[in-house]
């Protein structure tokens, strides 16, 4: 896309209409990043390996006696087989969820890296060009960290009238206190630490 013919105002409000976008993105990723640790969490194959271990002991040409003596038998063969058939069915459904995260977050990351790239790009034409950015939103906040991890550029509006209305929060007000500084490692280690 050419941002030759587009003039401040314009080239700001499509910014600030890719960082909704990105932002979108961003939190559907760690929406599903979420949903995948909780999964996680509920996978069946731990017990499934105990149970057919515990059924492959059982099955051991070994006196009763002598598994009696080492082993405190609390459910039934029978009761482990019931158990491991549905643990077999959890992992089916287990494995299918899995995939259909995975899928999605492959979804929404390639989507949100293409906008990140186009914000860059976007950034990088606003700077070359002198202009700037006046931030209002926390959105904006984020896909600044997100490319100012790599490349800092100086785009962003810090006239006093422009400060009033910067975003508030932890993370905004680092963000902008490093970013007055002008020093591009130290930009670039906050937006390491909250991207």
């Amino acid at each position: 896309m050419s941002y030759n013919t587009m003039n401040e105002y314009t080239l700001q409000s499509y910014f600030k209409s890719l960082c909704k976008s990105f932002s979108i993105a961003y939190h559907q990723l760690k929406r599903l990043e979420e949903q995948e640790d909780k999964l996680q969490e509920a996978s069946p194959y731990e017990e499934i390996e105990v149970v057919e271990s515990l059924l492959k002991f059982l099955e051991l040409d070994i006196p009763e006696e002598l598994k009696n003596k080492y082993v405190e038998k609390k459910v039934s063969e029978e009761v482990l087989r019931r158990r491991q058939k549905e643990l077999k069915e959890a992992a089916i459904l287990y494995k299918k969820e899995k995939q259909t995260l995975e899928e999605q977050r492959k979804f929404w990351a390639e989507h949100m890296w293409k906008i990140q790239e186009e914000a860059q790009n976007l950034i990088s034409a606003i700077h070359k060009r002198g202009f700037s950015i006046i931030v209002t939103e926390k959105e904006e906040i984020l896909v600044f960290m997100s490319v100012f991890r790599k490349k800092v550029k100086d785009v962003i509006n810090t006239e006093e009238e422009y400060l009033k209305i910067f975003p508030k929060g932890e993370k905004c007000e680092e963000f902008l206190r490093v970013y007055l500084t002008k020093e591009k490692e130290k930009i670039k280690a906050v937006c390491e630490k909250y991207f």
